[in-house]
């Protein structure tokens, strides 16, 4: 990355959290403070907040652009199409957070900040018994996700990968992104 694009990557992203906290502000349902930046990869940015009234994490993905081959649907139709997903997968109880979705916010996804450690962490400091204990109830949860996602006839990229894969404080286990890359399931195509 050159020196230039770096810089414009870092003014970009104080631009948008700007943006963002600005449209927090406007929406009665959060009172925000701690608003901290967690990352950017180029098509979002991260953060989390608490709500002064509650005192409960959030974490709010802010998107920037679209994934190929999906720019003839808006960033608000895929959007709803994640929550939608979430909620089922909270539902089946196979999420432990909630999401929230403010009104105008479709380039905005907000849920439940999520704590513990990444699966591809947690791995790091397991014995072989218990390192094939917890890949066989990795293996069976997501074997789960994928059955409401085929009863839903409802698919996205899981983007699977170990650090999307959490480990909660309590050993359950959860995904934390369900990437945007929507497919639509016809009937009887499986």
């Amino acid at each position: 990355m050159t020196f230039i694009s770096k810089n414009f990557n870092i003014l970009r992203a104080a631009k948008q959290k700007i943006l963002v906290r600005t449209f927090l502000k406007k929406h009665a349902k959060f009172q925000v403070s701690s608003f901290k930046f967690i990352s950017f990869n180029g098509r979002t940015l991260s953060f989390s907040f608490v709500d002064r009234k509650t005192g409960k994490k959030f974490f709010l993905k802010k998107f920037l652009y679209q994934d190929n081959g999906f720019e003839n649907l808006s960033f608000s139709v895929l959007l709803d199409k994640k929550y939608d997903l979430v909620n089922k997968l909270t539902s089946a109880k196979l999420l432990s957070y909630s999401t929230y979705k403010l009104n105008n916010s479709g380039d905005i996804y907000i849920r439940d900040y999520v704590s513990g450690v990444t699966l591809l962490e947690y791995f790091m400091f397991l014995n072989a018994s218990d390192f094939e204990q917890k890949s066989k109830q990795v293996i069976k949860y997501l074997q789960e996700v994928f059955i409401q996602m085929r009863k839903y006839k409802f698919f996205v990229s899981v983007d699977l990968h170990l650090n999307n894969i959490i480990v909660l404080n309590n050993g359950k286990i959860d995904l934390i992104d369900l990437d945007l890359v929507y497919i639509k399931v016809e009937e009887g195509s499986f």
